[in-house]
């Protein structure tokens, strides 16, 4: 299973092709900003991924029938023989959050590069948003996996809520806790 970012925030909008003008806005102005150069680098990475697999063949986002991969478009856990997949992150507002998250970083950008103030660019934050890591618990023969790929802590409990898998307490059970 995968979340691209063409379709988890990139999906009819102009994120994808600004995030790609950045890059050549930033060079021609001879500005290297550390932030653009990763989402440069990084960015087509995933996009790369899914033509891999496409090109294989190898099924993407098998026995699924929505896009993307999240608490609220798969409500119900998905069974391979006798395991048993439980998605829970990241949530539709995790996605959207990460939608608009986005579009600031991608303004604040815009607006360093037109600045050129290399001494601001240096000191701001450029941490680039990356919540769509797909989340979930496997479950087999009365053991249970929590796989949390790159998402963050509090999006992985608000899935876990919105699906009730807590206990009284705000805990669970795994016998194994895989993070990255």
């Amino acid at each position: 299973w995968f979340n691209s970012f063409n379709e988890t925030i990139g999906k009819n909008n102009d994120i994808s092709s600004r995030v790609k003008a950045l890059g050549t806005n930033a060079s021609t102005r001879g500005h290297s900003l550390l932030s653009v150069n990763n989402v440069i680098t990084s960015y087509p990475q995933g996009e790369e991924l899914r033509r891999d697999a496409l090109l294989i063949p190898i099924p993407i986002n098998n026995n699924i029938s929505s896009d993307p991969i999240c608490v609220d478009n798969v409500t119900v856990p998905i069974f391979f023989e006798n395991l048993e997949l439980t998605i829970v992150g990241p949530t539709k507002r995790n996605l959207d959050k990460l939608l608009k998250d986005w579009k600031d970083w991608l303004n604040k950008q815009d607006a360093e590069i037109e600045q050129i103030d290399y001494y601001s660019a240096g000191m701001t934050d450029r941490s680039i948003p990356n919540i769509s890591s797909i989340m979930f618990i496997a479950k087999a023969e009365s053991k249970q996996i929590l796989f949390t790929g790159d998402g963050r802590g509090d999006h992985l409990i608000e899935g876990l809520q919105q699906l009730n898998l807590l206990d009284r307490n705000g805990k669970i059970h795994v016998d194994i806790l895989k993070v990255p």
